[in-house]
């Protein structure tokens, strides 16, 4: 039996129908074409299966990561506003905030220990003040170097009720304390921009340059 009869010859047949008009020779061409065109099938189908199999695996995106969060404010009132904002080498975030309630204007220094998503109210809170925030006013929040020791901060206040004075927030907000107030004696309206040279809990912090502005 030749070999473009029995096991082959069902090629032939299903491409060009009757195949006993077909000369050797042009089934040899056909037999070549045929086995050329289902090599290169078969190369195809198993690099098509290997790249399906090697192919990335689409993962969910991780909220904390890939998508927008929401970040809480220290929201008292409607008409809160946020003041100066300082950030403790521990990452707790400290906000001067003034705000309005039903009889009158406040300011109030809160703190935040998850990175902004909630926050609490300090031991310096309910500063009286008036609607321009001009009383009271927080004008600088500074972290201790001493941080992790001491667990302090300080506030400077604008036109307290004795003119500028710097308040000391200790144990992360618990306990606060009025220092000497600062400024200048001849006009209370004029503020001492003070840099702290040395703040630690057992010495308070020393004026050591100043700008006055008016």
């Amino acid at each position: 039996m030749s070999p473009y009869e029995g096991g082959d010859i069902w090629f032939y047949t299903l491409v060009y129908g009757d195949t006993n008009n077909i000369k050797k020779e042009e089934r040899e061409i056909m037999k070549k074409k045929i086995h050329k065109i289902f090599g290169v099938s078969l190369t195809l189908v198993m690099v098509l299966s290997l790249m399906m199999f090697f192919a990335p695996v689409a993962i969910a995106a991780d909220y904390e990561e890939n998508d927008w969060g929401e970040w809480g404010l220290p929201d008292t009132e409607p008409d809160t506003d946020i003041g100066p904002i300082a950030v403790a080498p521990d990452g707790t975030l400290y906000a001067g905030v003034f705000y309005e309630d039903a009889s009158d204007y406040f300011w109030k220094v809160c703190m935040s220990e998850d990175d902004g998503y909630t926050w609490d109210d300090t031991d310096l809170d309910d500063l009286p003040s008036d609607g321009t925030a001009r009383d009271n006013l927080i004008v600088s929040i500074v972290v201790s170097p001493n941080y992790a020791e001491d667990e302090t901060v300080y506030v400077g206040i604008f036109d307290g009720p004795d003119g500028p004075v710097v308040w000391r927030l200790e144990d992360a907000g618990d306990d606060a304390t009025s220092l000497k107030p600062i400024g200048n004696p001849s006009s209370p309206k004029v503020v001492a921009k003070a840099m702290l040279s040395s703040v630690s809990k057992r010495s308070p912090p020393q004026v050591t340059s100043a700008s006055m502005m008016t």
